[in-house]
């Protein structure tokens, strides 16, 4: 008993002797203040040691004084810094606004260390008292001359604050700990509950979950238990079985593999995930004869020309039967083949036309009609497909016109294919394919050049475009390939008719063949502008100012014969509507001017101004909307009836300024009229030339109508404008008639007699200001027919309305009408008498 007693005393005697100037510690208490007055425990030092603390004797050894403090008169004095804590830890701490490096650097109990600012200072916790804003920490304010949290923040255990609920964060760290169940940074940089949070509604929970009374993951996410967020549940494709191939479950982007493939082929069947869905099965298994072939080929132990041979025997024996039809990778290979074979060929006058045979006609069976399934599951599968085998024969024919000082003249006829080289005495016209070629030497003052058409691509070649909707198009023509040689880069214009396969096929757009560094490419219209499309004798028309490879790309979308029925009443009724319209404008336009003395207004000018508008646009309408055949007088058109259409819109809204102006301010007598005129034949101009310039004119007319186009959305060029000026007429409208009823002289009559005038009012107005043109916007859409019916009959009809409403029911016309008929009638009255008169005075 007395030994454990001894062993006791001896130990805590011991701890007090360890813990003495510069001892580790934990608290002051760890210290030895018995011997050695005022230690404590200096916390701002890492690890913290003991040191004397402020006011305790020092024998002038600087290293005995706590952080902060100096030695001086043998007393341990804050120096630097200004504030200490005397009756708690005697440990001299940083005052407000002083640099701090850490949160014990600051008086615990009334600062923080606020890291927000570019360097670190002291700031004035949560319920401190201050005086400006300034001494406030980060996120927090001085409201009442108290520190307070800002609206959204949350006062911490020391006394700082963070985002709460809602607020924006930078990181989980930086949001309210507070919370009995935490707050989290989400995906969204927002604090929220994390999951198995008590909540009152999914706002609250981070991104991904739902609110039912706490915080849990929605369908298709996951939990991240660590950070308690919800993730995106990734995509998978379902495993699956097709033709007796299993194909395991796969997630998006992975690409499932298969090495079933038949005897005396090597390789695999792979299939590539895409947003949760299988593409179709790539057969990448190639013959173990062309495999041998391309590995005899690449280490130099076949030659080229035996190469090409084998090449014409691998490929020959396709079209034989269905089941020896080429592989993806059988097609991948032999062009691999071709591309070296024609890099190490050695070519001279003697060699040229036989290689040239062998190479024509290997191409020709890569292009066969029974390799496209393959070649459209390449594409569908890399974006790339039988372009690379062009690319090839463009190389081809290079070295070709390169080698060759004598022979410039071949042509190479094949069922799927055309190549030709030839030589003229000018580019202007080179008729191609030729019609006669002649052998003769070359020439060096004649320009060379070569000419490929690889007669049906569809399916073979991706139809991604810079501008057109891949999804809808389809090649529908020969592929032409087409340059000079022998001669430096020049720009060149060059004018191609194609003859499409497919008449019932819509849009057509004129593209070349754009490569990038990957040598992944894709059809472009830069350049390449549609001149004319005879859907009747099935060409399209392209001018492009460079060489390269051309196609024309069109919409799939067949002309049905609903649609066909619908376009033939919709032109009828457009022919038989505008007729009207021109009538009753012409009619305006003579009622306004014989009545002139009698009508003269503001109003009658903008009236004759719009009428002659709207003649001029109906009468280009009817005679020129419908020249589809001459590209550029269809352009004309469309960017003539552009401009034209929107100055009777801004007439029309001159118009609504007018009766503005002299129902709703009728003491203004200032005449705007010169300035709205000015303005209506004006901003329609700026409109034109910006739209004009932007697009390069393409979108003003197509193959069906020269009208602004739908799908490059030029039309709103038109719609935009078009439906500012209706918006504001309609706001005028109701301001006009609801002024008009708030009048003595309205509000007496009765409630019929308001209905009329209600009716009468909106009946002048809706012609005038374009208000039908509503039924256009509708109209657009392809699927609303009945808006193109009711756009059609209302706004053809227009001219016909403004001759109702703006003479036949007009009262100022009725009355000068009646006045013009009162001395017809008085003129003739006079006449008679005084003849009966001259009668009487004969008889006497």
């Amino acid at each position: 008993m007395n030994g454990n007693l001894l062993l006791v005393v001896c130990l805590s005697t011991l701890r007090k002797l360890v813990a003495d100037i510069g001892t580790p510690c934990t608290v002051t208490s760890d210290c030895n203040t018995t011997t050695v007055a005022g230690t404590v425990c200096d916390t701002i030092m890492s690890p913290p040691v003991c040191k004397l603390g402020s006011a305790a004797n020092c024998t002038n050894n600087q290293d005995d004084c706590a952080s902060n403090s100096s030695c001086i008169a043998n007393a341990c004095r804050c120096t630097v810094f200004t504030h200490t804590e005397e009756t708690s830890t005697k440990l001299c701490k940083k005052d407000i606004g002083q640099t701090c490096a850490g949160l014990t650097d600051c008086v615990i109990s009334q600062a923080v260390c606020d890291a927000t600012e570019a360097v670190p200072v002291c700031k004035l916790a949560a319920d401190q008292s201050c005086v400006i804003e300034a001494d406030c920490a980060a996120n927090s304010e001085c409201r009442n001359s108290t520190c307070s949290c800002r609206t959204g923040y949350m006062k911490q255990a020391d006394k700082s604050c963070l985002p709460g609920l809602g607020t924006a964060c930078s990181s989980t760290l930086a949001c309210d700990r507070t919370a009995n169940t935490g707050v989290v940074c989400d995906n969204t940089n927002v604090c929220k509950l994390p999951l198995g949070a008590t909540c009152i509604a999914s706002t609250d929970c981070v991104s991904g979950a739902s609110c039912s009374t706490i915080c849990s993951c929605s369908k298709g996410y996951i939990a991240d238990v660590p950070y308690v967020l919800c993730l995106e549940e990734p995509i998978a494709c379902a495993a699956s079985t097709e033709n007796g191939i299993v194909w395991p479950e796969a997630l998006d982007g992975h690409i499932s593999r298969n090495r079933s493939c038949p005897e005396g082929y090597q390789g695999d069947i792979y299939r590539r995930c895409e947003n949760g869905i299988y593409l179709n099965p790539v057969n990448n298994c190639t013959r173990r004869a062309i495999q041998d072939l391309h590995a005899q080929v690449f280490n130099g132990s076949l030659n080229s020309t035996e190469a090409l041979s084998k090449l014409k025997q691998a490929t020959n024996t396709w079209t034989a039967a269905n089941e020896n039809l080429p592989t993806t990778g059988d097609l991948q290979t032999l062009n691999q083949i071709l591309d070296k074979v024609i890099d190490d060929i050695e070519l001279n006058s003697t060699t040229v036309e036989n290689v040239a045979d062998s190479v024509f006609e290997v191409a020709n069976n890569l292009l066969d009609e029974s390799s496209t399934s393959s070649w459209k599951s390449l594409v569908n599968d890399k974006g790339v497909g039988a372009d690379s085998v062009i690319t090839t024969i463009d190389r081809f024919i290079s070295k070709v016109v390169n080698s060759s000082a004598t022979v410039l003249n071949m042509t190479f006829d094949m069922p799927n294919l055309f190549a030709e080289i030839g030589q003229v005495d000018s580019c202007e016209h080179i008729m191609f394919p030729s019609t006669t070629i002649k052998a003769e030497k070359a020439n060096k003052s004649k320009q060379v050049f070569s000419g490929g058409l690889f007669k049906n691509m569809s399916g073979m070649l991706p139809s991604t475009s810079n501008d057109i909707d891949s999804l809808d198009s389809s090649i529908n023509g020969p592929v032409l390939s087409f340059s000079f040689h022998r001669q430096a880069i020049r720009t060149v214009d060059v004018r191609i008719t194609f003859h499409i396969f497919d008449r019932k096929l819509t849009d057509p757009s004129c593209l070349y063949w754009e490569t990038n560094q990957s040598r992944k490419g894709r059809w472009s219209t830069d350049g390449c502008i549609l001149e004319q499309f005879d859907r009747e004798k099935g060409t399209v028309t392209c001018h492009c100012n460079h060489l390269t490879n051309f196609a024309v790309l069109m919409s799939p979308t067949s002309i049905t014969e609903t649609n066909t029925v619908h376009q033939r009443r919709l032109r009828v009724l457009s022919i038989v509507g505008c007729s009207i319209s021109i009538i009753g404008l012409v009619l305006t336009i003579t009622t306004i001017v014989f009545f002139w003395k009698a009508l003269r207004s503001r109003r009658s000018i903008l009236l004759l101004n719009l009428c002659s508008v709207l003649l001029l646009a109906y009468v280009i309408f009817l005679a020129g909307v419908d020249k589809t055949s001459q590209h550029a007088v269809c352009t004309s058109i469309a960017v003539l009836l552009h401009y034209i259409f929107l100055t009777a819109f801004f007439l029309m809204l001159s118009e609504g300024c007018i009766i503005a102006q002299v129902v709703l301010r009728p003491f203004d007598k200032r005449n705007y009229l010169p300035a709205l005129l000015g303005i209506s034949y004006g901003m329609p101009l700026v409109v034109v030339s910006i739209s004009a310039a932007a697009s390069k004119l393409n979108g003003y007319g197509n193959d069906k109508f020269c009208w602004l186009s739908i799908d490059s959305g030029l039309f709103w060029a038109f719609a935009g404008p078009a439906l500012t000026v209706i918006f504001v007429n309609t706001i005028i409208s109701v301001a006009v008639i609801k002024t008009m009823f708030g009048t003595s002289a309205i509000s007496k009559r009765t409630d019929a007699d308001k209905i009329k005038t209600g009716i009468r009012s909106v009946c002048v107005l809706l012609p005038v200001f374009g208000i039908t043109w509503l039924f256009g916007v509708f109209a657009v859409n392809r699927e609303t027919s009945v808006f193109q019916y009711l756009f059609v009959i209302f706004n053809s009809l227009q001219g016909l309305l403004i001759f109702i409403v703006q003479c036949i029911l007009d009262r100022k016309v009725q009355e000068a009408f009646k006045a013009r008929l009162t001395r017809w009638f008085a003129t003739e009255v006079s006449a008679t008498a005084t003849e009966m008169k001259a009668r009487s005075s004969k008889i006497d």
